[in-house]
């Protein structure tokens, strides 16, 4: 067992056992060597790696192709040392965070992304290995977004139980704190930290990680407020700070406990059953997306919601967002996290009496839309097979999401969608009848899986290639029981168990390139004016992606085709770049099997 591992099992006991403890002398652990070495591995390794911060430092600047592998390693360790010499000496000041857009699912719309430095990173992963412990041990049951071990599921699978038809918990508020993550006040932020932690140099890193400003198109700007989407430990600071919300709702409103104090349990339960004189209620939150579940009335549930604007807004600084956060009854259902919760109390439309949880119509539209960008007519010349298994990679990401809920209407939905797209796209690309379709395109495929005919093309192994049904996706019953006592996972034995649920950020379209990849490839080429951008040769070139593709973590498929990510650079400097990362994938790989061995 390492010391990290040792140091944090001591401080998740210490913070179990005395809830209100106050650690002091924590500052020392961020300068140890082996802290510091396991901090910046985790950033490296992650994929954001090769994307640099306003010093340009990157993934690269540790596996440079220009130097051996001797001179790489002392790179790295001379990182290693300056970086522990300025937090031993209380020199290290946080670098500005470079400000980009990135598009914002579901809508047309933007949102800003701060990204540290490598070594702001490595400071903020530092923090985060030494508060996480401590802060498990305080966060509630309820509270759900960036911990170890949870995820989504967590908070809409008890929704079976709760809002079955005995339980009487019928109305629904949907809570959405408009720009949380922006709005947050820094002096209010640091004193929540203050609740537990009383080392005057971590709180005053922190606060000069919040104060260290944005560079927007080369001009800084201040941060007066909020926390930069985009750091490492940006999502346990704001759910520090949304721990009050969650103390104060659980102190007003909150179930007692009934394995401590059973007496106060059986009051609550007496005061609140069916709804009579007090409403009983249960809270699930995610970030800053958050419901309430009433069991009482609508009038109840327009108190309980004021009581939250107002103490969001005098407390914290926080505004609800009014259009987001509304009363429904669950009768009529509601969208949560991606997922469409509602209840049948009679036998219609197909639907059993009980909860159901669904992909929700936003979600479909959308997969439907990238399908239909997918198999547009401006894709005609893309290759048959590559098509297949960029639309099997999208249905089979969508659908393993929503494979622990009641997804298999809106699975049937997308499949015959799907298959129409895909009938038409080859209708057109080969200018043939649907029925030459059928007979030169399609196979019947026999076994379990099959037993009609499928659309499949042949890779270059000889091996057939199916389209993948969202149907077919095997579905699964997440997490059993609804666990109120949650172990610490730093303390767990075993690790947290985590229910992995994937997402899609970048959609392959089936081209021989990504998307967009063409445009944007233009542009880099127009952008380079002929020369080389690394070597400055005027000869032909060649368009390069800055983050790591097909010898790395990230596949063609999923490689990031902006213009400011795409490098056009001479045969020789791209040889020599692929060179490096080839270089680095052996030595992981010989890393590990020395490790086995």
């Amino acid at each position: 067992m390492s010391d990290i591992i040792k140091a944090q099992q001591g401080l998740a006991r210490k913070a179990e056992v005395n809830r209100a403890h106050h650690f002091e002398d924590l500052y020392h652990l961020l300068c140890k060597r082996e802290w510091i070495e396991e901090a910046l591995q985790h950033v490296l390794d992650n994929d954001g790696a090769g994307t640099a911060g306003v010093d340009g430092m990157s993934w690269k600047s540790f596996n440079d192709v220009d130097k051996s592998d001797f001179e790489n390693e002392k790179f790295r360790q001379h990182f290693i040392e300056t970086l522990q010499k300025e937090l031993r000496m209380h020199t290290f000041k946080p670098m500005p965070v470079r400000r980009v857009e990135i598009p914002k699912p579901g809508t047309n719309k933007k949102r800003g992304l701060g990204i540290p430095t490598l070594k702001d990173r490595t400071v903020q992963t530092l923090l985060k290995m030494l508060m996480e412990p401590i802060w498990e041990a305080d966060f509630l049951y309820f509270s759900n977004g960036f911990r170890p071990g949870r995820c989504t599921m967590d908070c809409v699978q008890p929704l079976y139980a709760l809002c079955n038809t005995t339980t009487g918990y019928r109305w629904v508020i949907e809570g959405d704190i408009k720009a949380c993550f922006d709005k947050i006040p820094h002096d209010q932020l640091v004193a929540e930290v203050a609740r537990r932690i009383a080392d005057p140099h971590i709180l005053k890193l922190i606060r000069s990680f919040l104060k260290s400003g944005i560079m927007d198109h080369g001009k800084l700007a201040p941060s007066e407020e909020g926390t930069p989407q985009g750091g490492i430990v940006s999502p346990l600071l704001a759910n520090i700070y949304l721990h009050r919300f969650d103390e104060w709702y659980y102190n007003r409103y909150g179930t007692p406990d009934s394995t401590i104090d059973r007496a106060s349990y059986s009051r609550w339960l007496r005061a609140t059953s069916r709804g009579r004189d007090k409403a009983a209620t249960q809270m699930f939150r995610y970030a800053d997306d958050w419901i309430i579940v009433i069991r009482g009335t609508q009038a109840q549930a327009q108190e309980i919601k004021g009581e939250c604007k107002r103490f969001l807004q005098e407390e914290l600084g926080l505004e609800l967002s009014e259009e987001k956060t509304t009363i429904t009854h669950i009768i009529d259902g509601f969208d949560f996290l991606g997922y469409h919760i509602f209840r049948c109390n009679k036998s219609t439309n197909g639907n059993s009496i009980g909860v159901f949880i669904q992909p929700t119509e936003k979600g479909l539209k959308r997969t439907k839309q990238k399908i239909k960008e997918m198999t547009d007519r401006k894709t005609l010349n893309d290759d048959y097979l590559h098509k297949l298994e960029a639309i099997n990679s999208l249905v089979g990401g969508w659908a393993s999401y929503y494979r622990a809920v009641n997804p298999s209407r809106t699975f049937d939905k997308l499949d015959r969608y799907v298959w129409i797209r895909l009938r038409r796209w080859l209708q057109k690309k080969y200018q043939i009848s649907s029925l030459q379709v059928k007979k030169q395109y399609m196979r019947y495929r026999s076994g379990p899986e099959g037993g009609y005919a499928e659309f499949a093309a042949q890779d270059e192994e000889g091996e057939w290639i199916w389209r993948a049904r969202a149907t077919r996706t095997k579905l699964i019953h997440y997490r059993p029981s609804w666990k109120r006592h949650w172990p610490n996972p730093y303390l767990e034995k075993k690790r947290a168990e985590h229910f992995v649920l994937p997402t899609r950020k970048n959609i392959w379209h089936g081209n021989r390139e990504a998307p967009m990849y063409a445009a944007n490839r233009r542009e880099a080429l127009k952008r380079a004016k002929g020369c080389c951008e690394r070597c400055g040769k005027a000869t032909k070139l060649f368009t390069h992606h800055k983050n790591r593709v097909k010898t790395g973590k990230r596949k063609l498929s999923q490689a990031d085709n902006r213009p400011e990510m795409l490098e056009a650079i001479c045969f020789a400097c791209h040889v020599k770049e692929h060179r490096a990362e080839r270089i680095y994938q052996n030595k992981v790989r010989f890393k590990k099997e020395s490790l086995s061995g």
